[in-house]
């Protein structure tokens, strides 16, 4: 309980320090998307800007499929908008386990995240909240567990912890 109260409190201050950006450009953002491995087909790179008020962020997305598995990769700039991030930060600290599978929390390089996986489905997600600054979601449709993670190490995320800067 006490570790509890002592993450919300980090979180609290790290809000509070965060300071709202521009969001980049899409265009700045494709470039981020993996190409297809061999024997996988990638669906052309899509990619917005979006406004609403002074709320700005943008997306990019690709999907992937090799017979009947399917990936998508989605990276969203949340452009430190600290609204976004607390209901995050909570959900990447809770984890469950069951016969049907696993939704937990997880970090990768420090970067808090959530891991989904339905055994019986084959079906999955990985989202990680990168720089604190860009979330980036790996989907993924009649795949292995596992497979989550090769597509996690296609992405160039130390080139987008320098963007988030």
């Amino acid at each position: 309980m006490m570790k509890a109260g002592s993450d919300i409190e980090k979180m609290q201050k790290e809000l509070e320090q965060m300071k709202p950006v521009e969001a980049i450009s899409f265009t700045e953002l494709l470039p981020f998307l993996p190409e297809p491995p061999a024997g996988w087909e990638g669906s052309k790179p899509q990619g917005q800007s979006n406004q609403m008020g002074e709320w700005k962020f943008t997306q990019v997305e690709r999907s992937y499929t090799m017979g009947d598995k399917n990936i998508e990769v989605e990276i969203l700039d949340w452009a430190f908008r600290r609204e976004l991030y607390a209901p995050f930060f909570l959900m990447a600290n809770f984890s469950q386990e069951s016969t049907e599978g696993y939704n937990k929390g997880i970090k990768i390089n420090d970067d808090p995240g959530r891991e989904e996986y339905k055994t019986e489905a084959k079906d999955g997600n990985l989202s990680v909240l990168v720089g604190k600054r860009f979330l980036v979601t790996v989907k993924g449709n009649n795949i292995e567990a596992a497979e989550l993670r090769q597509w996690w190490d296609r992405l160039n995320t130390p080139g987008l912890r320098d963007k988030a800067k």
